[in-house]
C-alpha cells in the first residue's frame, strides 16, 4: 500500500509541474522526462500500470513541446504495456482487479486501444505508413485474443491496405488473418470478399515478372489456397455456381502451375 502512496503522490507532483501559472512557462521537454524516470522505476518494480500512466503523461507532454516522434513512441510503451498485462490477465484470472484501479482487468483494452490509434494517427501525418500498419496489425492480433473477431479483422484489414503496394507478403498475412477472423463469426460474404483480395494482392500486386514472384514461388500454392477457400465459402452460403466456378478457376491455375 505504501508503494501506490508513494506512486500517486509522485505523480500528482508531477502533474502540478504541468499547470500553467503566471508568467512561467511550463518546461515540458523537462516534465517528460520526469515523467519517463518514474515510468522507468514502475516498469523497474513490475508495475505495469502505473508505468504505462507515466508514459502516456510523458506523451501527452511530448505533443506539447511539440514532438510528435517521442510522443508517438511513449504512446505505444504505455499500449504495449497495457496489452501485456491485460492479456495476462486473462490467461491467470479475468477478474484480477488492477492495483490502485476500483475496476476489473478488461478496463484496460479501451485505454490500451486508444494508446494505439493515437500513435498510429501520428504515424500517418507523418507518412510512416509502414509503422503504422504494423500497428493496426498488432492491435488486431491483441483484440483477436480478447474474442474480438469481428474488429480484429477490420484492424488486419486496414494494415494490409497500407502496406499492400510496398510490401505484398506482409499485407496478403494481414488479409489472411482478416479472413480468420471473418469465417470465426460466420460472416462469409466479408471473408470471401477478403479472399479475393489476397488473390489480387498475390497475383496483380506483386505481378509475374516482379522480384517478389521469382524470391517467392509458393505465391501459386497461395492462390490456391485461396480458390479453394473462395469455393468453401461459397458452398456455406449455398450459392453452388459460384462455387462451381470457384474450383474451375482452381483447377486451370493448377494447370498453369506445372
Amino acid at each position: 500500500m505504501d508503494e501506490e502512496i508513494d506512486f500517486y503522490a509522485e505523480f500528482n507532483h508531477l502533474q502540478e509541474g504541468l499547470k500553467k501559472r503566471l508568467f512561467k512557462k511550463v518546461n515540458y521537454s523537462q516534465c517528460a522526462e520526469d515523467f519517463i524516470e518514474l515510468g522507468h522505476t514502475m516498469k523497474r518494480e513490475g508495475r505495469s500500470v502505473d508505468a504505462a500512466v507515466s508514459y502516456m503523461s510523458a506523451a501527452q507532454c511530448f505533443k506539447n513541446v511539440p514532438d510528435s516522434i517521442q510522443e508517438a513512441y511513449y504512446e505505444i510503451e504505455a499500449g504495449s504495456l497495457l496489452w501485456k498485462t491485460q492479456l495476462e490477465s486473462e490467461v491467470s484470472d479475468p477478474l484480477k482487479l488492477i492495483g490502485g484501479f476500483d475496476a476489473p482487468m478488461q478496463s484496460l483494452a479501451p485505454e490500451a486501444e486508444h494508446c494505439y490509434i493515437n500513435a498510429i494517427e501520428i504515424y500517418l501525418k507523418q507518412g510512416e505508413y509502414y509503422m503504422a500498419s504494423m500497428l493496426y496489425a498488432d492491435l488486431g492480433a491483441n483484440v483477436a485474443a480478447l474474442d474480438r473477431k469481428e474488429q480484429a479483422s477490420i484492424y488486419y484489414e486496414k494494415a494490409a491496405q497500407l502496406i499492400e503496394r510496398d510490401d505484398p507478403l506482409v499485407a496478403a498475412e494481414c488479409i489472411q488473418n482478416a479472413i480468420e477472423c471473418r469465417i470465426y463469426v460466420e460472416d462469409y460474404e466479408a471473408a470471401h470478399e477478403a479472399v479475393l483480395w489476397r488473390i489480387a494482392v498475390l497475383q496483380h500486386r506483386a505481378g509475374p515478372d516482379s522480384e517478389w514472384t521469382k524470391q517467392l514461388p509458393h505465391v501459386h500454392d497461395g492462390v490456391a489456397e485461396c480458390l479453394a477457400a473462395a469455393a468453401l465459402l461459397k458452398l456455406l452460403q449455398r450459392d453452388y455456381v459460384a462455387a462451381e466456378d470457384a474450383l474451375r478457376t482452381l483447377a486451370t491455375h493448377s494447370r498453369a502451375a506445372m
